[in-house]
């Protein structure tokens, strides 16, 4: 069976998001994948990619377990990597206001990343700041209005742990060679049975 030994708690990550977004902004969050229509503008829009392995670190133990055999358990530890895309889509109102424009909202954000104090909230969710990628303007005409939005996403390392429950290993069989003091030898089947 294999399992998630210290599985990420995304609860806890995507609030700690949403915390960090709406203190630097104070502009509501939603998150891409939610079934609902799209709520009015100034909104910042967010979604996670991943996670990824970044390395991967091996253990083999065993434990005891009550009825006296061994539980041999493969662990599977290694960091991993999600990537955090943020978007700001402000209104017409707030698009001719150059500190509520949506680069300037994303500015924000993006300034933020490398302010420890501003930060704290996304670490204490298990979350290490790794990189951004610059800020892209995607203003775009919908219908009858132009919408100010501008993205950009950011990489965050966290950790995880996989395990996988080996089986006990009941029976062993092959072979074995005996010789003799003559020098003669022969090959005879061994068998080793575990159960009890």
């Amino acid at each position: 069976m294999l399992d998630l030994d210290q599985p990420i708690a995304w609860g806890t990550v995507e609030d700690a998001i949403s915390d960090w977004v709406t203190t630097v902004t104070a502009l509501a969050t939603h998150w891409s994948d939610q079934a609902a229509p799209q709520p009015a503008r100034p909104f910042v829009l967010l979604s996670i990619a991943g996670p990824i392995e970044i390395g991967v670190g091996d253990e083999k133990r065993t434990e005891e377990t009550a009825a006296g055999s061994d539980l041999w358990q493969q662990r599977t530890r290694g960091e991993r990597e999600i990537t955090i895309t943020i978007q700001v889509e402000v209104d017409k109102e707030s698009s001719q206001d150059p500190r509520r424009h949506a680069r300037a909202q994303a500015t924000r954000l993006f300034s933020s990343l490398t302010i420890d104090s501003i930060t704290q909230v996304l670490t204490d969710a298990g979350l290490a700041y790794r990189a951004r990628n610059p800020i892209q303007d995607f203003s775009i005409p919908i219908a009858n209005e132009f919408v100010n939005r501008s993205a950009f996403d950011f990489r965050a390392g966290l950790a995880s742990c996989v395990v996988e429950d080996i089986d006990v290993i009941e029976e062993v069989t092959g072979t074995g060679t005996i010789t003799r003091e003559d020098g003669s030898t022969t090959t005879v089947p061994i068998s080793v049975d575990s159960t009890p």
